[in-house]
């Protein structure tokens, strides 16, 4: 019930905090004669939490307990195997959005590859939402790159994007444990920056 109930709130604030992107002037006819020869993604260490699949990477890896209590403490970055870990999921959930909203528009002979330039993202886990910082948090730079001449095509200086979610006043451990455990908030939010990117490349 908490859950349901929290994950609405989260909704209805949305991009609360995000700033828009001034309009990159292309005319659909140029836009169409691009095609996405693929996804690359960089600046994986600026990542400071993301709590959902950290859990999955001690269920699916059994690091030492050490580790694991560490984990609980300190930035994600700090641990090379886990930066590993995310850099193939964040990889994974940006190449299924891409491939469903955005290369479909991409059908032109001109090959581009997206690269997508972390620099911020930050998923504050259960205790810290409660205790000190309720807010999801991501930014990054998307630009698409001929395959030929290595030149950067199209670029989107991409809007820093924070959304409260629940802790802090509103939560308690026990309903922000068990909301993490319902939804994946890193999978949303790279969701719906991707969404925001495709709203920007089509001039909606």
């Amino acid at each position: 019930m908490f859950a349901r109930i929290f994950l609405l709130i989260s909704l209805a604030l949305a991009l609360a905090g995000c700033v828009t992107t001034n309009p990159h002037g292309w005319q659909p006819e140029r836009l169409a004669e691009l095609r996405l020869a693929g996804v690359e993604v960089e600046g994986i260490q600026v990542i400071r939490s993301w709590p959902a699949q950290e859990t999955a990477f001690i269920r699916a890896k059994s690091p030492p307990t050490e580790q694991v209590e560490r984990m609980r403490s300190e930035p994600a970055s700090n641990f090379p195997d886990v930066r590993a870990f995310l850099a193939d999921v964040f990889q994974n959930e940006a190449n299924r959005e891409v491939r469903a909203a955005i290369a479909p528009l991409l059908n032109g002979q001109r090959a581009v590859t997206m690269v997508i330039r972390l620099e911020m993202f930050d998923i504050p886990s259960a205790a810290r939402r409660v205790l000190v910082d309720n807010t999801i948090k991501m930014k990054a730079r998307i630009d698409l790159i001929d395959v030929a001449s290595k030149q950067v095509v199209l670029s989107y200086d991409g809007p820093a994007f924070r959304r409260p979610i629940l802790g802090g006043i509103l939560g308690t451990p026990l309903a922000a444990a068990t909301y993490e455990r319902e939804f994946d908030h890193g999978s949303g939010m790279i969701r719906d920056y991707l969404g925001e990117y495709r709203r920007w490349l089509v001039g909606q």
